[in-house]
């Protein structure tokens, strides 16, 4: 059954969150703020088309929402615990896609994606998967995937489908992220091309 945001039977769903921080607006100035969402409003409206080809990877999934607040966007998809592994890749397609249009209108954005069981209500979303996308100590521009979910899609890799990743190895490389305090971690990373 389609449903949009959280699943009518338990209050809550299980998707793919990725949260993304556009850096440097807070000490933007009021002149600089209002530019800046006019041009958040452009790469939103810019991505809409490809948030509606996701209907096209399963016929009976809604569209992934996209929220914002202040700096953030907020990308979830509820997909199924059985959908996850098909799902990134389209996924990994709209991140590297927002990351390269938010280049273009001169806003980096970092953040992390996640999977997970969440809550929406309207303009709310919270839970584990949100809680596990919070990428504050990266320093750098980018999308991480946090570890919880890296987790995830090694087991899913090697117990459901062996060798084969699905396009997953072409989407999110692994990468020495930069840290707060001149520490670096390996991470996937998703590769913006």
């Amino acid at each position: 059954m389609k449903t949009k945001g959280f699943d009518l039977d338990n209050g809550s769903s299980f998707g793919i969150v990725a949260i993304l921080d556009v850096l440097g607006v807070s000490s933007y100035s009021l002149e600089s703020t209002k530019s800046f969402l006019r041009s958040r409003n452009v790469l939103i409206e810019q991505l809409q088309p490809l948030s509606e080809k996701f209907s096209e990877f399963e016929e009976d999934l809604c569209p992934p929402e996209i929220s914002t607040f202040e700096n953030t966007l907020i990308f979830t998809w509820v997909v199924g615990k059985d959908r996850v592994m098909k799902g990134l890749v389209p996924v990994a397609e709209w991140l590297s896609t927002a990351v390269n249009l938010g280049i273009y209108h001169k806003m980096l954005l970092r953040g992390a994606i996640s999977v997970g069981e969440y809550v929406i209500e309207k303009n709310t979303v919270i839970g584990q998967a949100v809680a596990a996308a919070w990428y504050e100590d990266a320093d750098w521009f980018g999308v991480t995937l946090t570890s919880s979910i890296e987790f995830h899609l090694i087991s899913l890799i090697e117990s459901e489908y062996g060798k084969d990743t699905g396009g997953f190895e072409k989407w999110f490389v692994e990468y020495d992220v930069p840290r707060k305090g001149s520490m670096k971690k390996k991470q996937r990373c998703v590769v913006a091309i």
